[in-house]
């Protein structure tokens, strides 16, 4: 009787404290299930009260050689308490709008080169907010996303650009004057610009075409084709120079012209005398490297000599 009677006891005794145990993790189990749910509703009170949305950024293509010059953006806000707004460009805020207490409106904290919005008129909104981009530029390509307190940005979207000839420029036009010798070469320079997108081409190829304004002249052509960077930018400008050097088969005109990406921009010179040279260079005018046209100028010289 007394084995059956302490085998009885140490088996309740272990079931006791098994159902104990269980007991104690269930409640911690819980009691930490709380706390999450506390600290949550803590810290994103106002995340379920305000909401902002990016509807639409047009152009929807992209901008290229035919355009469009502007760009639009339309954003849909729900708010109360509204202290700012910002539009943001790769993680960059080109406009920042915010809420002057003193004064008691929206003010223009911050525009980014041409960017604009309209202001919003109340604190409380439930509507829309315009931005645009006038003249857009290379550096424009990229990712946008809208902004507001209290609340998640916005999901992004592309602005896209198609990749084209920008700008043909003579830089210089090497005049012959009475000191000067007629035998002495003389050198005109010219630059060809290309908006480059990185997304969609791999390459760059340049085509200078030189064409006498003399009977049966042929056209003489020269390529330059240039391998694009591993960047995360959206637009890369690039840049080709050509140089002209001097003699009489220029005397009735020459047309200089630059090509990539099916377009083609001409200059006509007229010049006493030239001798069609060769690219000098096609340069990446990224922000870590950029060319002023004195350098440009100075570069053509020097590889004249």
């Amino acid at each position: 009787m007394s084995r059956g009677y302490n085998a009885f006891v140490r088996g309740s005794r272990r079931s006791f404290s098994l159902a104990t145990n269980m007991v104690t993790t269930t409640t911690t189990m819980m009691m930490m299930m709380m706390m999450m749910m506390i600290i949550s509703v803590m810290i994103l009170p106002c995340s379920s009260l305000n909401r902002v949305e990016m509807t639409s950024l047009k152009p929807f293509e992209g901008f290229g050689e035919d355009g469009p010059t502007q760009m639009n953006i339309t954003c849909h806000l729900e708010a109360e308490d509204l202290s700012f707004f910002r539009l943001r460009r790769n993680n960059e805020v080109v406009v920042d709008i915010g809420f002057h207490d003193g004064m008691g409106f929206f003010e223009l904290v911050r525009a980014l080169n041409g960017f604009d919005c309209n202001l919003p008129q109340s604190r409380t909104i439930n509507g829309v907010l315009k931005c645009w981009k006038e003249n857009l530029d290379c550096a424009d390509a990229g990712s946008y996303t809208c902004e507001i307190s209290d609340a998640k940005r916005s999901k992004s979207r592309m602005l896209k650009v198609k990749s084209f000839v920008k700008r043909l420029d003579h830089i210089n036009t090497p005049l012959e004057t009475k000191e000067e010798k007629k035998e002495e070469k003389k050198v005109s320079t010219f630059s060809c610009l290309v908006y480059a997108s990185p997304d969609a081409d791999k390459t760059v190829t340049f085509r200078w075409t030189v064409k006498h304004k003399i009977k049966n002249a042929k056209p003489q052509m020269t390529d330059k084709k240039i391998l694009l960077p591993k960047t995360d930018q959206h637009c890369v400008p690039v840049q080709s120079l050509f140089k002209h050097a001097v003699t009489d088969e220029d005397k009735n005109g020459t047309s200089i012209s630059c090509s990539a990406f099916g377009r083609t921009l001409s200059e006509d010179v007229n010049i006493y005398g030239a001798r069609s040279g060769s690219p000098i260079s096609a340069l990446l005018h990224t922000a870590w490297f950029s060319v002023s046209r004195l350098s440009l100028l100075f570069l053509a010289l020097a590889s004249c000599r």
